[in-house]
């Protein structure tokens, strides 16, 4: 083999060993974005649970009935009787 043909096959031999190199390193860079995708994947599943409670939550607080029930016990609010509702009427 001529110097030549040596010198060329050393190259192709050190780009072999760098492609090589290369597929790890883009493999490893892989499985950890992959990781993280599922972290995230389960951060959003968690925080949509979270959502949902909380969406249970400000429909139980804001119930007309329950609202209705703490006026009476907090504040003694009623009905009004029909004889306590005055009328006024705008002027033109």
């Amino acid at each position: 083999m001529t110097i030549k043909q040596q010198w060329i096959l050393g190259v192709l031999w050190l780009l072999i060993i760098l492609t090589a190199l290369a597929i790890v390193m883009l493999r490893y860079h892989n499985r950890n974005l992959f990781y993280q995708w599922q972290q995230l994947q389960q951060q959003q599943h968690n925080l949509d649970i979270q959502w949902g409670q909380l969406l249970l939550e400000a429909s139980t607080w804001s119930d007309y009935h329950r609202i209705e029930q703490l006026s009476q016990q907090q504040f003694e609010m009623r009905h009004p009787e029909p004889s306590e509702i005055l009328t006024i009427k705008k002027p033109k």
